[in-house]
């Protein structure tokens, strides 16, 4: 795994993976709402001048 988050995001980011796994039933959205969390969660990208 890349360090692309710190450790209290990433720490966040397997709580919150964790909650979808237990709330939602079928696999599909289970994916779609992982998908969903990580992309609000994506770091800046930082432009080299």
């Amino acid at each position: 795994m890349t360090k692309t988050h710190s450790r209290g995001e990433a720490k966040y980011i397997r709580r919150q993976k964790a909650l979808i796994r237990k709330s939602a039933k079928n696999k599909e959205e289970q994916e779609r709402l992982i998908r969903e969390l990580l992309n609000t969660l994506q770091p800046s990208q930082k432009l080299h001048a």
